[in-house]
């Protein structure tokens, strides 16, 4: 399990409902080589909390799956109940601290939303998107900053699309660009960049897609197994097509498959369908069960 702080602040502004959200979830991956061991081995090894009356999360963890990334050496071979992060939300100043015991600087994201698609598309009712720009410091000192510009671009499906004439893959009709700032000359990376979505209502359904969003991680590029040249990642996401005899029809949002790959461009507006990528550093499949539904297997 990777752990992204922008997401860590999304789920804190739901209070904890994903339901509540247009996408649940969006993906994270620790690309370490000891996750492959670790999911092989039988028990939990990592345990994830949140304490939403507070504004409070902790991870318990026996892996070293984050030594180098976040810089958490587990106090422990069993999970012990003793935080190796710890986060604290303010919602007020829209603020998520991320400590860790023995590391230097705490990491503080705040939340961006002017211009965000979280300013633009979502309104005081459920369910919402709130995908917002953030800037993230350590120590005082700016990490990544991504500020989004305009309130974006729309257009209906583009260009001749042989193998879905009904228009049921996923295309990008609406852009928002971001420019994004770092502790490095990395301002380039990602060109004139955008979160791409698909927001429409096609073939009978109404939906507001996240289909792809960039992102800088160079302690992930570092990694001796990973061939980035730069850090600069990108999560491509895939849903029910909107013919599947899978789609649900009351929550056409809901992510099926989530694919990690190396940043290259931002697609044109209307583009599509957008198609899976031929390899990924990760790829992360999901699979949705009720509350309801969790209590009675529980019970059973």
């Amino acid at each position: 399990m990777g752990i992204s702080l922008p997401e860590m602040a999304r789920l804190f502004q739901a209070d904890g409902y994903m339901t509540n959200l247009k996408t649940q979830w969006l993906p994270s991956s620790s690309l370490s080589p000891q996750s492959a061991v670790w999911y092989d081995e039988e028990g939990v090894h990592e345990r994830l909390e949140f304490a939403w009356e507070n504004g409070t999360a902790s991870l318990d963890t026996v892996t070293t799956c984050h030594e180098q990334t976040l810089g958490v050496t587990p106090g422990g071979t069993e999970l012990d109940g003793i935080s190796d992060i710890s986060w604290v939300w303010d919602e007020q100043t829209g603020t998520l601290l991320e400590s860790v015991p023995g590391r230097a600087d705490d990491r503080v994201l705040t939340l961006e939303e002017a211009n965000s698609p979280a300013d633009i598309l979502d309104g005081e009712q459920s369910p919402r998107d709130l995908v917002s720009g953030y800037r993230l410091t350590a120590g005082g000192g700016l990490e990544a900053a991504v500020e989004f510009a305009g309130g974006g671009a729309s257009c209906a499906p583009q260009g001749v699309a042989p193998n879905d004439t009904e228009r049921n893959g996923q295309y990008a009709t609406r852009l928002f660009p971001f420019s994004f700032t770092s502790d490095v000359a990395a301002s380039d990376l990602f060109g004139a960049g955008a979160y791409e979505y698909d927001l429409d209502e096609r073939n009978g359904v109404s939906f507001a897609r996240l289909l792809r969003f960039p992102f800088l991680d160079r302690a992930t590029a570092n990694r001796p197994e990973v061939d980035s040249a730069n850090g600069a990642f990108q999560w491509q996401l895939f849903y029910d097509a909107l013919n599947s005899e899978e789609l649900d029809m009351q929550r056409p949002n809901l992510l099926k498959t989530a694919y990690l790959v190396d940043f290259v461009a931002t697609s044109d507006c209307g583009d599509g369908p957008l198609d899976r990528p031929g390899r990924a550093y990760s790829t992360v499949e999901y699979e949705y069960q009720s509350l309801s539904d969790y209590l009675l297997d529980r019970l059973s």
